[in-house]
């Protein structure tokens, strides 16, 4: 009978290490975590594929992949995100929101236009107010057509309201001035640049008098 070159591995030693999760070592945090912690793509990429300069192989646990799509996208590192999480208590940034978010959950909401990082928020909330354009005006409409047809607000939700409201109306009265003073701005760089040129032409003709 011919031998078979195939060889039989040997059995694990004990149960508990027959079920133990498999472990790998991250590129980035350079610890050892389970599989499931790591994206297909970065697993494979660990396992057998890509290396880097020095020969080793290079593959990034979802945590440290996490990290650098803050860093690249927001400028924003992990100890800014621990801060963070800190002064919300380890919670979603919207108040009525009660849904507990950590370093890997917490979704970064940020201004489009000044960049300026506003607070973390969870998944649903984040999607919700992405689903609007993060858009005050839409924000509002959406508000006053819910608003037309409730009837029924508790103490809570009514005192709620008007806190809102009340920030509301500070934050319009706000904006408003700050358009007056750019108006007024707009104005004097005007009325200084027509009276500069005025000058400029009756010099001229004082010129050409003499």
């Amino acid at each position: 009978m011919n031998k078979s070159s195939h060889v039989i591995p040997n059995a694990p030693a004990t149960k508990e290490a027959a079920t133990k999760a498999k472990t790998i070592q991250c590129s980035g945090c350079e610890l050892e975590k389970e599989h499931a912690q790591f994206s297909k793509s970065q697993l494979e990429k660990r396992q057998k594929k890509k290396k880097n300069a020095d020969g080793c192989r290079v593959g990034y646990c979802m945590s440290c992949i996490s990290d650098q799509n803050r860093m690249r996208r927001y400028k924003i590192t992990p100890e800014m995100v621990q801060q963070k999480l800190l002064e919300q208590n380890g919670k979603c940034a919207l108040e009525f929101c009660t849904t507990l978010i950590n370093k890997e959950t917490a979704q970064v909401d940020h201004d489009h236009r000044s960049k300026k990082i506003r607070g973390l928020l969870c998944v649903n909330c984040n999607t919700s107010l992405g689903g609007l354009g993060d858009k005050v005006d839409k924000l509002l409409i959406s508000t006053c057509y819910l608003a037309k047809d409730e009837k029924d607000l508790t103490p809570e939700m009514l005192a709620t309201v008007n806190r809102c409201m009340l920030t509301l109306n500070n934050w319009h009265k706000a904006m408003l001035k700050e358009e007056e003073e750019e108006e007024e701005e707009k104005k004097s760089k005007s009325s200084s640049s027509s009276s500069s040129s005025s000058s400029s032409s009756c010099t001229t003709e004082s010129t050409e008098i003499k």
